[in-house]
């Protein structure tokens, strides 16, 4: 119970950073979810650009934040969890899911192990993006398909898609420390997961309809993601 409200009280410092040093521009492009995201279980951020994402707890509500702080489980790539700045994402969430850059066991550990009460924050996109608007291979960013695993676990309920404008400007990939003073901007979708995957529903071959999904989560990437 201790840990639970440390970890809220640094969510709600976090929080109170858009009124003194990171002032965040956001927008709903669908109707909001309600006023506290009881229905939310699972937010997406997509245009992934850096370690520093949890700064979007600007735009959350106090009860959900409290609900992450006892409930929040995340992935990190392995890689990152030994860097310093992925040590410290450790303090933001009771657990935090060390996984591969593969979809190996620990990938389907990771699904299997998620509980009916979890709450998610997923990049669906796996890897960051670097300033020059590649992943660290020099290749375009795309949506994995390990969010089709995930999105049948939270059947009957709603989704968030965050859009980042891009946090290159506060912390790029390889660097050790953030930029104070900055300003913040993210679009946001509340989606239900069953229409959702309802409108996919045609699609008879599972691959095809997981290549669908990514697409299709691309291009609103694409459209809704706002520009710095």
């Amino acid at each position: 119970m201790i840990a639970d409200i440390l970890r809220f009280l640094l969510l709600c410092l976090v929080k109170s950073s858009r009124y003194w040093c990171y002032p965040t521009t956001s927008r709903w492009i669908s109707k909001p979810a309600d006023k506290d995201w009881q229905d939310v279980r699972l937010i997406l951020i997509v245009n992934h650009t850096s370690l520093v994402e949890f700064v979007f707890a600007t735009v959350m509500p106090n009860k959900f934040l409290w609900r992450m702080a006892r409930r929040l489980v995340f992935p990190v790539a392995d890689s990152s969890l030994k860097k310093p700045q992925g040590k410290m994402l450790k303090f933001f969430a009771p657990r935090v899911a060390s996984l591969s850059r593969k979809r190996d066991d620990t990938w389907h550990h990771f699904v299997d192990q998620l509980e009916s009460d979890s709450i998610l924050i997923f990049m669906p996109e796996g890897r960051m993006k670097r300033p020059n608007g590649l992943d660290k291979d020099g290749k375009p960013m795309t949506v994995k398909a390990g969010i089709c695993d995930l999105l049948p676990k939270f059947s009957g309920e709603n989704m968030i898609i965050a859009y980042s404008g891009g946090l290159h400007h506060v912390m790029a990939p390889g660097q050790s420390f953030p930029r104070p003073f900055r300003r913040l901007s993210v679009n946001l979708e509340c989606v239900n997961v069953d229409e959702y995957l309802a409108s996919f529903a045609d699609i008879q071959d599972d691959r095809a309809r997981r290549r669908a999904i990514c697409q299709d989560l691309e291009n609103r990437r694409d459209k809704y993601c706002p520009e710095r």
